[in-house]
């Protein structure tokens, strides 16, 4: 929403924009970011979903002494399905992977 006016916000095409917050972590770091992204159209996501971001710009921004980084993109959507490194000391080709058995 706009601060000034309480109304939603909507891009040039009068889309809604919503803001998504991204977990965002670095392999093998420990710390993690939490990116707010605007983006224009309803992203279906529920919490936790992998997800795919097409076209995303960073701008910074200065205003009276404070400074940071505003993050949009065309789109967020969840990932595509895809087939990961198994979880340290499981099974590699875990449970419903072509070769996995049942006991």
């Amino acid at each position: 929403m706009a601060r000034e006016t309480g109304q939603i916000r909507v891009d040039r095409e009068g889309r809604h924009i919503y803001v998504v917050g991204v977990l965002v972590r670095q392999l093998g770091a420990r710390r993690a970011w939490v990116l707010e992204i605007a983006v224009p159209g309803d992203p279906v996501l529920e919490e936790g979903d992998p997800v795919e971001i097409e076209g995303l710009v960073a701008t910074p921004w200065m205003l009276e002494g404070r400074s940071g980084v505003s993050w949009r993109a065309d789109r967020i959507a969840r990932a595509k399905a895809k087939t990961g490194p198994a979880p340290a000391g499981g099974d590699p080709t875990g449970p419903g992977r072509k070769g996995a058995t049942s006991g």
